[in-house]
């Protein structure tokens, strides 16, 4: 799942990631995804979030997602250009797995960093 509020950005990441051979699923903010994901039958291996979304932002997103039994093992990775040393610690101590910064990406390599993220099965 890919939570992005930028339209650009997140049509981007859809095809990128389907000519990569995931299935995508979209939401524009963090309520937006929790409200899928909570009515999901199938859950994704992996969650790509935003963190400046309207509505609800990432770091919400992350504590309610925490409350859920069946959302809390889901593998969160944060993909962002705001990052402070105060963010990193917020992230990582509401469960997020990693960073990437958005900037700093080339699309390639944005695939396999995200691979190593998923779980191994």
């Amino acid at each position: 799942m890919i939570v992005e509020d930028d339209s650009f950005m997140i049509q981007l990441y859809h095809n990128l990631f389907k000519l990569e051979g995931f299935e995508v699923e979209l939401a524009k903010d963090g309520l937006e995804a929790l409200d899928k994901l909570k009515t999901a039958e199938k859950v994704p291996d992996i969650i790509l979030l935003d963190i400046m979304m309207p509505r609800m932002d990432g770091f919400e997103f992350l504590r309610q997602r925490n409350k859920v039994d069946k959302l809390k093992n889901i593998p969160v990775v944060v993909l962002s250009n705001l990052f402070s040393e105060e963010d990193q610690e917020k992230i990582k101590k509401l469960g997020a797995k990693g960073f990437i910064t958005k900037s700093e990406q080339d699309p390639k390599e944005l695939v396999k960093k995200v691979k190593e993220y998923l779980p191994k099965s």
